[in-house]
């Protein structure tokens, strides 16, 4: 997928009865827009991914 581009979750279906889509659910379009690579290195989006993974997750634990 090239940088910048979008992803349609809005008929992605969660397998609980609910009216919430699995990307609703876990806040993708928040999260998809804070990704802003600043260079066109192959491994900078897996860096942005692990750290907006590894980060709450470290601020949650050390609550």
């Amino acid at each position: 997928m090239p940088i910048g581009s979008r992803v349609d979750l809005d008929n992605e279906a969660t397998h609980w009865d609910q009216d919430l889509s699995y990307g609703q659910y876990l806040g993708f379009e928040a999260l998809l827009d804070g990704q802003h690579p600043r260079s066109d290195q192959h491994d900078e989006m897996l860096f942005i991914v692990i750290h907006q993974a590894s980060e709450p997750w470290s601020v949650r634990t050390s609550l």
